[in-house]
């Protein structure tokens, strides 16, 4: 499996707006604490019923990211 395949979901209690910008832009959801087992449920299923479709903007960034994360590890 690819990770370009991995649909990415942020569940978090961070609610700023870097947060946001930066959990939409890399992932595919992004949900807040407390969580609402139904949306949840319901992005999940999005997900999975959906070919993940990445803008190559987005594909860059999170490739970066990757690799730093290789750096680093």
């Amino acid at each position: 499996i690819r990770w370009k395949d991995v649909p990415v979901v942020f569940l978090t209690a961070k609610t700023d707006n870097i947060s946001k910008a930066i959990g939409k832009l890399i992932g595919d959801a992004f949900i807040e604490k407390p969580v609402d087992i139904e949306v949840l449920n319901e992005r999940i299923i999005s997900l999975t019923e959906n070919p993940r479709k990445i803008p190559k903007a987005k594909e860059r960034v999170i490739e970066e990211i990757l690799e730093k994360i290789e750096l680093n590890g």
